[in-house]
């Protein structure tokens, strides 16, 4: 009943900003508005979440390295934006499934991560599709690229700003990505973030860093990423993860 019930409900997060294909809340506001229409005429429950993605949600951006990151929150070693909006998302399809407000879904799905239930199901879901359940205690045996390069920073200052687009076309550069359907993908290729929006870095510090098995990309890709990097004198006010919520 409960698998059933959970078909007929749908949760979508409709990002914005650089990283997007939404650029503007206006334009993402108005998708969210005709897919939720869309849902309910196919008689579906559908939630839209209008979320933040002119900077980077987490720290990784690649396969291997989002997995690995993956696996931290589920550990309940990684918090910040990642771990706030998986929850959030969560909390709202729990709602929709089991007709529950979303302040008690959220509750549970605090309470999966905190308890291990939630690492414990990943487990789960890998053992039975006859995975290598191994790599959720040692992340380390997913693949990393063999060239790195470290991107840092100019000057002392604040991470006023993370150009996220720019750091996925670096990244597809470096070969996380496609540019055309067919094109291979290296798993262990990608960027790991050092430091977000509104954290104060002195000269040298590390930004991020690169990994790619592709010759001579890291000089084009760590040039992109300095560039995704704005530092300033003041620390930058927060923005809201979460823009809207539309439901249906």
């Amino acid at each position: 009943k409960k698998l059933a019930a959970g078909a007929r409900n749908i949760v979508l997060d409709v990002k914005v900003g650089s990283g997007a294909f939404m650029k503007t809340a206006d334009d993402a506001r108005a998708l969210a508005e005709k897919m939720v229409e869309i849902g309910r005429r196919c008689g579906r429950r559908v939630t839209a979440l209008l979320t933040n993605m002119d900077a980077p949600l987490g720290s990784a951006i690649g396969n291997a390295v989002e997995t690995t990151e993956a696996i931290r929150v589920l550990r309940g070693e990684v918090r910040g934006d990642i771990r706030t909006l998986s929850v959030r998302l969560a909390a709202e399809m729990a709602s929709l499934a089991l007709d529950i407000p979303p302040e008690t879904a959220q509750t549970r799905a605090e309470a999966a991560l905190d308890s291990g239930a939630a690492s414990a199901k990943l487990r789960d879901w890998i053992a039975s599709q006859g995975g290598d359940v191994r790599v959720l205690d040692d992340p380390d045996r997913l693949p990393r690229s063999a060239q790195t390069r470290a991107v840092c920073a100019p000057a002392d200052g604040y991470v006023t700003r993370i150009d996220a687009g720019q750091l996925g076309r670096a990244s597809v550069h470096l070969g996380a990505g496609r540019t055309v359907k067919d094109a291979p993908v290296d798993p262990g290729a990608g960027i790991v973030l050092a430091h977000t929006v509104g954290d104060p870095v002195r000269r040298g510090d590390v930004l991020c860093r690169l990994y790619t098995s592709r010759l001579g990309a890291l000089d084009d890709a760590a040039a992109a990423c300095a560039s995704a990097f704005t530092l300033g004198g003041r620390q930058p006010a927060a923005r809201p993860l979460v823009i809207d919520v539309l439901r249906g």
